[in-house]
């Protein structure tokens, strides 16, 4: 069912940066955490609302397939997981330029 909040409302008040993760032959890989210096929680909200806008957004803490962006608290902690589809996935690794986590 689809939320009449606006990701603003909906996003956690302590977000401090988001990171990609997507689930890969059963395991999850993670990608590096992307933070916005100059007001975290602005910066996660604005990022998550261009996906939107894509249409490739789910609902916070909504059912995850195998790509989602965690929302970080500042000691890296997740808060929500937020299902997104392929071509926003795509979409973020264009404009944040995350990579792979080694180790995983």
């Amino acid at each position: 069912m689809e939320s009449d909040l606006s990701i603003d409302e909906q996003l956690a008040k302590t977000a401090h940066a988001l990171r990609p993760a997507r689930l890969v032959s059963g395991r999850i890989v993670h990608y590096s955490a992307v933070t916005f210096p100059s007001d975290p929680r602005s910066g996660c909200e604005r990022t998550l609302r261009i996906a939107q806008v894509r249409g490739d957004l789910g609902q916070a803490d909504g059912d995850i397939s195998d790509l989602w962006i965690d929302v970080l608290d500042q000691h890296g902690d997740i808060l929500q997981e937020w299902p997104v589809g392929p071509k926003g996935f795509e979409l973020l690794r264009s404009k944040l330029r995350f990579v792979r986590e080694s180790g995983k």
